[in-house]
């Protein structure tokens, strides 16, 4: 999203002075995203003679049963409470597909937050002890984010060892499981037998899908809980319970937030409107579904609105500076959490970071100077012309 920024924008991301222009080529950027935006121009795409291939074929037509399972909550709860009901529904849901633990199967759960993957985790692993499987523990693995390289190089090794890993299935004799956030998402050669998931926004979910019967070899089940509507919390309550007339400025921006969060909840269910149904009533999500939901919807506008809205909301870049690019290079800005501080804001903070790397860097040069004898006068003739050195540096 970042690139995408500021390829759209390159004259303000350019060297400075045109004859450094001349030197330095212009910043272009090519999407090799499986889940790209609809985007101007003709993308590559398979050909007449690919699909003729019985590879091709057999990977865009894998089975892939979605059924859509609504969460069902009594009263309005809270967030934490709303994440219990989600743990123990993925824990349950994981446990059903593998006929309480006697199908010997892979399946991965999906969950959008690491604590609800941990949790969830730890869930199914008490059902699995009260069916007497004491060995569950061995059977089952999270992968996340955050880790350091050999963590990863292990998980890595463990997903291999578990069957996770397309190309890889060493025999079962009892199910499996892999409970991942994100990270398994993108960048992993995932493949589960069967997949449970919690709703979230609709490219993601195709990163998902094709962790599942990644090869087509099998019939994979799919289960996707959906959480219910957001409730209006009391702000909202009170705004909403006013009259048309008595409302004040604050009562609007309340209302409209709340509303937002509706059609975003709404938004992540629409696409799945707009798939193929099976036999069975199941949604079919197989490659080759989406990939002709994609292809109506770019001769399609309104079909093409509901995909955009259920897709992540694009941050918006506003004051695109070099400084500001260095601060959020690493996030989505607004969809992290974190706050874009203003560029005035960020250059005083770099500012002051070479001031504290200046001092640290000086301290060093001081203790190896030290460590070779320097002798005390030339130590505090030192001292002296570095205290009558003007600074650079202000209070920041």
């Amino acid at each position: 999203m970042l690139l995408d920024a500021i390829a759209s924008n390159s004259a303000r991301v350019a060297p400075c002075g045109e004859e450094a222009n001349s030197i330095v080529p212009q910043f272009k950027l090519m999407s090799l995203s499986a889940t790209g935006r609809a985007k101007s121009g003709q993308p590559f795409t398979l050909t007449d003679n690919d699909f003729k291939h019985w590879i091709v074929r057999q990977r865009l037509e894998a089975k892939k049963r979605l059924h859509l399972k609504q969460l069902k909550a009594e009263d309005d709860l809270a967030p934490a409470k709303l994440d219990e009901l989600l743990t123990v529904s993925l824990a349950e849901e994981a446990w059903q597909i593998t006929e309480r633990g006697a199908k010997p199967v892979r399946v991965i759960v999906f969950c959008n937050k690491r604590k609800v993957a941990e949790a969830t985790r730890k869930a199914l692993e008490q059902l699995a002890k009260t069916a007497d499987q004491t060995d569950i523990k061995d059977r089952t693995e999270l992968f996340v984010g955050g880790r350091r390289v050999y963590e990863r190089e292990t998980a890595a090794a463990r997903l291999r060892e578990l069957g996770f890993i397309a190309g890889s299935k060493p025999p079962l004799n009892k199910p499996v499981f892999l409970f991942a956030t994100s990270a398994g998402e993108v960048g992993v050669d995932l493949d589960a037998d069967h997949m449970v998931s919690d709703l979230v926004e609709w490219e993601r979910m195709i990163q998902r899908l094709g962790r599942v019967n990644r090869r087509g070899e099998g019939d994979a089940q799919v289960i996707v809980l959906v959480e219910p509507d957001p409730k209006p919390d009391k702000a909202a309550k009170t705004a909403l319970a006013k009259n048309p007339d008595e409302r004040e400025g604050k009562d609007t921006k309340i209302i409209e937030a709340y509303q937002r969060k509706v059609e975003v909840t709404r938004a992540k269910r629409a696409p799945f409107d707009f798939l193929p149904l099976n036999d069975d009533k199941s949604v079919n999500a197989s490659p080759g579904a989406i990939r002709d939901l994609k292809f109506r919807a770019s001769g399609d506008e309104k079909l093409q609105a509901i995909l955009v809205a259920s897709c992540c909301e694009l941050s918006a870049f506003l004051n695109n500076t070099c400084t500001l690019q260095e601060a959020i290079s690493l996030t989505h800005g607004a969809q992290s959490g974190l706050k874009v501080v203003e560029p005035e804001r960020n250059q005083r903070a770099i500012d002051c970071s070479f001031s504290l790397m200046s001092v640290f860097s000086a301290s060093i040069l001081r203790f190896t100077k030290f460590a070779k004898g320097d002798s005390w006068q030339q130590r505090k003739r030192r001292k002296q012309q570095s205290s009558t050195c003007p600074k650079r540096y202000g209070t920041h």
